[in-house]
């Protein structure tokens, strides 16, 4: 054996693990050709899956999920139930949280979308897909995806919905439910009162045009210096 591909995937499992080699049988007894993935850092049990034969240079198993979180796995097969081979093989897993913002202006002028988790990797291959288009991530880190948001197609008045998936590892879709709201952006005129106690009590109003909050993805919310708060719809203007 010398490599699995993707080496990557969700703490859900169910995706394949494919070895490639030379050498491979299928005149194994079914129930003693396993997969064993072990995890690195996780204080779990091994857990254990069929393996495949596909041809003699490639067999397959999926990955057991379950995982409460994400972790490195050393995974390795037997085709006795005994004997395990000693190449080390690293599959690590991912778990996808939430994305934040959900929604910005049409005119693509917004911040990225913020995709938080554990268990990603640069050098996986990860991707972002928004209305269609595939694009690669502004920055990944181990717990972050950062997506760019270009301009809406139809256009700086568009409002409404487009689709928004990621895949961690270049393979195996992850798609949001509601996926991405554009809409169009509002017009900020003027806030009062302009100074309060330093204690935070009191209310800021912000007027101005064209701000909603009639959309399933909507957030409302404000920010003095570094410090957020909700906001709270009153009216268009």
């Amino acid at each position: 054996m010398v490599g699995i591909y993707p080496d990557m995937g969700s703490i859900e499992g169910g995706e394949f693990v494919h070895f490639v080699g030379e050498g491979f049988t299928n005149h194994t007894d079914p129930e003693y050709y396993k997969c064993r993935f072990t995890p690195a850092t996780l204080q779990l049990p091994p857990k254990e899956t069929f393996v495949e034969f596909l041809n003699t240079t490639t067999i397959r198993c999926p990955a057991p999920g379950g995982w409460p979180e994400g972790d490195e796995m050393t995974v390795s097969i037997t085709q006795n139930g005994i004997d395990y081979d000693e190449n080390h093989f690293i599959y690590s897993y991912y778990s996808v949280h939430r994305a934040f913002p959900r929604s910005g202006p049409s005119d693509g002028k917004a911040g990225a979308i913020v995709v938080s988790g554990q268990g990603f990797r640069p050098n996986a291959g990860p991707l972002c897909r928004l209305n269609g288009t595939e694009s690669k991530p502004v920055s990944v880190t181990h717990d972050t995806i950062r997506c760019a948001v270009p301009p809406a197609e139809g256009g700086k008045d568009y409002y409404g919905n487009v689709d928004f998936a990621i895949t961690p590892n270049g393979n195996s879709w992850y798609p949001f439910d509601g996926g991405y709201q554009y809409y169009e952006q509002p017009l900020v005129e003027d806030i009062d009162p302009k100074m309060g106690p330093s204690d935070g009590y009191g209310i800021v109003n912000f007027y101005g045009d064209n701000f909603r909050a009639d959309y399933p993805l909507a957030e409302l919310g404000c920010k003095i210096g570094g410090a957020k708060g909700k906001a709270i719809y009153i009216s268009e203007r």
